[in-house]
């Protein structure tokens, strides 16, 4: 399974995708495959085998909160069916949360332990920094490493999430509730934030 070309992992065998992302499937399938599916929950979707490459693929999202079984059934010319094969289970969960509008930055742990901005949003088809929508919600593919999320918007105070790991590539839907600046001091950092733009 594939988010934007990058291939998802399942973690301890459960996909954890953020409810409405567009997803790839691919497989290779027996020389003889005619027909396959692939099945969660209630539906059950056709694959279609790709010329060039001979690989079976199809585009999904699921659009509710739910944890279903996915399964892989293929058949032949002659009608024969493979029992389902579970290949894990995916879970669909909400995408994280802040205020809306708010500028999400990543920094990654080197070797050597320093903390730098993560460059390697490019590949991973996202930029960095990301900003939450109008609804405040975000949704952010990383790669395995040791990560730093800051999370800001003027107003707020600033939200520093501590070193975190990641040991597949999966995507990172954590709340990161930001407090909006009060009195005296909240006034002055709002007047200086205002005055480094």
């Amino acid at each position: 399974m594939s988010y934007e070309g990058i291939t998802i992992f399942p973690d301890g065998g459960i996909f954890e995708i953020p409810e409405t992302t567009q997803l790839h499937f691919i497989v290779s399938l027996e020389h003889d495959t005619q027909t396959a599916s692939l099945t969660f929950g209630a539906q059950e979707l056709a694959l279609s085998k790709n010329k060039s490459s001979g690989l079976w693929e199809t585009d999904f999202s699921i659009d509710t909160q739910s944890t279903s079984t996915i399964s892989i059934l293929a058949g032949d010319s002659l009608g024969n069916r493979t029992t389902p094969a579970v290949l894990g289970e995916i879970k669909m969960v909400s995408r994280g949360r802040t205020v809306a509008g708010a500028k999400i930055t990543v920094f990654v742990r080197k070797a050597d332990q320093s903390l730098v901005v993560w460059q390697a949003a490019g590949a991973y088809h996202t930029k960095n920094p990301i900003f939450s929508d109008e609804e405040g919600e975000y949704a952010l593919l990383l790669p395995a490493g040791e990560y730093q999320i800051v999370v800001e918007k003027p107003g707020y105070q600033r939200l520093r999430i501590s070193d975190f790991e990641i040991l597949t590539p999966r995507f990172v839907s954590l709340d990161l509730p930001l407090t909006p600046r009060v009195g005296l001091r909240g006034f002055l950092e709002d007047v200086l934030e205002r005055l480094s733009f």
